[in-house]
């Protein structure tokens, strides 16, 4: 019986006879998780398996004492030690993508380090196989064909990796990037086997599937092969012709390059454009390079501010849009319009008993006062207690009284 348990015990046995290891690891996972605060969260996520594996492995090391697994004894070895192995290769796979290697200043792609330790799971699970007794030509055979039915069943998903591995092998993304796919604009954030995830400057995260990503065109904002990170954008302000250009072009360029915006590139140096000249405005452009992709509209606002200061000093003013509007008032039409409504209100007013005594002289004085009021069906014309100036006559409709 003692001897039996100590079988069932693998993992504990391992941890027993292997005291260094099992500190050295518990220690490095323990620094990497105080070293990085901000992806504690993401940390707890990918552990989530080892945790969820650590106590499948408890239970089947306490079967047979609280309760009894419907599983044979020598069953619940083997899984208890290829879960043990799978819980190792995510621990260390962990630890030297994400601890040991960036302390040594290599950087690894995310999606390698995913390939890895898929392939760690991998060969570990065909290596307890081989322990358990399988052949290898059955092993082999076994692992093609699922291999092959792996590959029919998951094609969108081996696209998306080979594309992801694509992507990171001939490095025209990377962390860190601006990028601009259709009408999405953000910064790379992460690149998996799956998908580029994107941050956007709306506090939005965009996923796009790695295989869509390499099937269309997009742009890397900002880089230029060996240039600092940088971004042209355009201001446009319009006045009028009251200066020469030329002036206009100094004036502007001097307090651009005299005042050290932030986010404003040194070099190249901004600069002001004449862009276009229609009905009598001059429409001026002012060319700058960005620095921090992430401010281009405060950025774009200071440089505003800065040329609506410059004008101001001189005297000048930023031209307000101009518009022709052309308005004509046809007397004769208006007369006539008078006049038709005016017979209509007279019709109407003649029918009433109300004003059968009065002349057709009056009747037409009065009609000019009657002023049309509409209403829709549910509007209330009167409330009780309302104190009303006005005698209203129904022409077309109905009215109820409630």
């Amino acid at each position: 019986m003692a001897g039996e348990n100590l079988t069932a015990l693998p993992t504990l046995i391992w941890i027993g006879e292997h005291p260094f290891w099992t500190l050295l690891t518990l220690s490095l996972m323990l620094i990497h998780f105080w070293r990085r605060p901000g992806q504690r969260r993401e940390l707890l996520s990918e552990l989530s398996f080892v945790m969820i594996s650590a106590v499948v492995i408890l239970l089947i090391q306490l079967e047979g004492g609280w309760f009894k697994l419907p599983l044979p004894h020598q069953l619940l070895i083997e899984i208890s030690t290829l879960l043990a192995g799978l819980i190792l290769v995510k621990i260390w796979g962990i630890l030297l993508f994400e601890f040991l290697l960036p302390l040594c200043h290599v950087r690894i792609p995310r999606i390698i380090a995913d390939i890895v330790i898929t392939i760690g799971y991998i060969g570990w699970g065909l290596f307890r196989l081989y322990a358990s007794g399988m052949a290898l030509g059955e092993i082999v055979t076994t692992s093609a064909v699922i291999t092959a039915v792996i590959a029919f069943a998951m094609q969108d998903t081996l696209g998306n990796l080979l594309a992801g591995v694509s992507i990171q092998l001939d490095n025209s993304i990377a962390i860190g990037d601006w990028l601009q796919v259709d009408t999405t604009q953000g910064r790379v954030v992460e690149i998996n086997w799956r998908a580029t995830t994107i941050e956007t400057r709306n506090w939005e995260t965009v996923v796009i599937p790695n295989s869509h990503l390499l099937k269309q065109r997009f742009t890397v904002l900002g880089r230029r092969r060996g240039e600092p990170l940088q971004w042209r954008r355009w201001v446009w302000f319009d006045l009028t012709l009251d200066t020469l250009p030329t002036q206009i072009i100094a004036l502007i360029e001097k307090s651009l390059r005299e005042t050290k915006l932030p986010c404003v590139a040194k070099h190249p140096q901004p600069d002001c454009l004449l862009m276009n000249v229609e009905g009598g405005i001059a429409r001026y452009a002012v060319r700058y390079w960005l620095t921090d992709l992430a401010r281009d509209d405060p950025t774009d606002s200071m440089v505003r501010s800065l040329i609506d200061a410059a004008l101001r000093r001189n005297d000048r003013r930023l031209t307000p849009p101009i518009f022709n509007v052309f308005m004509a008032k046809e007397k004769q039409h208006l007369d006539a319009r008078h006049k038709r409504h005016t017979a209509e209100r007279t019709d109407t007013l003649r029918k009433l008993p109300l004003f059968a005594m009065l002349q057709e002289n009056e009747l037409l004085q009065l009609a000019d006062q009657v002023k049309f009021a509409p209403f829709v069906s549910g509007d209330i014309m009167l409330e009780q207690g309302d104190v009303s100036s006005w005698l209203f006559v129904l022409v077309k409709g109905e009215a109820e009284m409630l």
